[in-house]
């Protein structure tokens, strides 16, 4: 798996499953649709580091709850016991998905992020099953449900 796929369990260490293959999905998805990536995975010195690619997680999703990060040991490098980010960098400025993504708009957008936005739940346990994903809205044409107008 590319190293910006990587998903929130993995960088923490935990156990992981097929949710990893949504989480990647829904990036590779992104990356062919947009120019920039969703997550920075570099720090300055373009070296790689957990802590960077997690804090541009933190500033797009916002903070993982607290319950997904009592499930890892290696979060206590990074949050504290009430879930307030220690890592090594800061936090980014908070952004949206709706700030970055430019290729739609309106009702399909919104189609679109929610669909994203599911794939890249925190918490794996939270992600779609691979069947649930394909009956998203977003894939009605896919499934050939789509307007034919």
């Amino acid at each position: 798996m590319p190293i910006q796929y990587r998903t929130p369990e993995m960088l923490l260490d935990m156990p992981w499953d097929y949710s990893v293959d949504l989480w990647a999905l829904a990036l590779t998805i992104w990356d062919m649709l947009e120019p920039e990536p969703l997550f920075k995975v570099y720090n300055h010195d373009s070296s790689l580091n957990e802590a960077f690619h997690l804090a541009h997680m933190v500033a797009l999703l916002g903070p993982p709850p607290l319950d997904f990060l009592k499930r890892s040991a290696t979060s206590a490098k990074y949050w504290d016991d009430d879930g307030k980010w220690k890592g090594s960098v800061p936090i980014p400025s908070p952004t949206s998905l709706e700030s970055r993504f430019t290729q739609f708009d309106g009702e399909r957008k919104t189609i679109f992020l929610d669909f994203i936005r599911k794939l890249l739940a925190w918490d794996p346990q939270q992600r779609p099953s691979s069947g649930d994903a394909y009956m998203h809205p977003w894939l009605a044409e896919v499934r050939g449900e789509g307007d034919d107008s």
